[in-house]
């Protein structure tokens, strides 16, 4: 079914978010020597946080992105 156009928007915003902060992590691990799998953990984490916290988002995104699904 169709999205309510805001909902889109802020799903839409909080992907390039978290995008941004996927590549600065990245960049700090060449910087930093940080380990892979905490970085992998620390962002695939906060990507199902940030999208869980959005609004109105479809109940099919909601319960895969649930703290029950990891």
């Amino acid at each position: 079914g169709d999205m309510d156009p805001k909902i889109e928007r802020d799903l839409r915003a909080t992907v390039y978010g978290w995008l941004a902060f996927t590549f600065e992590m990245c960049r700090q691990r060449l910087i930093e020597s940080l380990d892979a799998d905490f970085i992998a953990d620390l962002c695939a984490h906060a990507l199902m946080d940030s999208l869980a916290r959005v609004p109105g988002i479809p109940a099919g995104l909601a319960e895969a992105v649930s703290p029950q699904q990891r």
